[in-house]
């Protein structure tokens, strides 16, 4: 059996090359939250936590 070849450095956020490769995600979670907070009006979800765990069951 082989031992299998290191992981791409770029892969890994503690690597030299991590925040070029989380910077992507960054902006793709940012613009998720900025587009649910539009959709609710505001950063939370109306109505609270219980709500929503009503709405989840």
């Amino acid at each position: 059996m082989s031992t299998p070849p290191p992981p791409d450095p770029r892969a890994l956020a503690s690597g030299p090359e991590g925040p070029g490769a989380l910077r992507p995600l960054l902006d793709t979670v940012l613009g998720a939250l900025d587009t649910g907070r539009r959709a609710r009006g505001g950063p939370l979800p109306a109505g609270g936590p219980e709500a929503v765990a009503a709405r989840l069951r």
